[in-house]
């Protein structure tokens, strides 16, 4: 972020480095790119790693698969562009992306907890449940940029988008 002059990182969201405008796309976009493969890379070693654990942990490896596939390659190759205050296509393909990457995220904690080499620690559940907790209500106040309301508690949580995406 030091490398685009006016990114605030509390206010901005992380897909305005990646977009055609910023200075450094091509390095936002290849960084997304590397990841979403390793997370992929991860997403096999964690279902080899637990390939006892059923089919939650199946499905938990799906989701870090989907998560490096969304966030992570969808979000480099499709730039998170608006030309004229018009949403392009590929700031929409961008969006989808993202989402599905971004479900697969929040459901993995769920999937995590019923998987058998972790069901019934205690101190793990009450970890992950944290987690969560934590990962929904900063999904919220991410997501609230979207309904596009005006008031002073929307303005004031939509003044930190970039906080809460982080």
């Amino acid at each position: 972020a030091a490398g685009y002059p006016g990114h605030d990182q509390l206010k901005d969201a992380l897909s305005n480095l990646g977009a055609t405008a910023s200075p450094i796309s091509g390095i936002v976009s290849m960084w997304w790119i590397i990841f979403g493969i390793l997370m992929i890379i991860f997403a096999l070693g964690f279902k080899a790693a637990f390939s006892d654990g059923g089919r939650f942990s199946r499905l938990a490896a799906l989701c870090i698969g989907l998560y490096g596939l969304g966030e992570g390659i969808g979000s480099g190759i499709f730039k998170f562009d608006i030309v004229n205050n018009v949403k392009t296509v590929s700031y929409l393909f961008h969006e989808l992306f993202g989402t599905i990457g971004v479900f697969s995220i929040l459901a993995l904690p769920f999937l995590v907890l019923r998987m058998v080499p972790f069901y019934g620690n205690r101190k793990f559940k009450k970890f992950t449940l944290y987690i969560i907790g934590f990962g929904l209500t900063f999904f919220v106040l991410f997501s609230i940029r979207y309904l596009n309301l005006t008031s002073l508690l929307t303005d004031l949580i939509n003044r930190f988008t970039g906080l809460w995406q982080r």
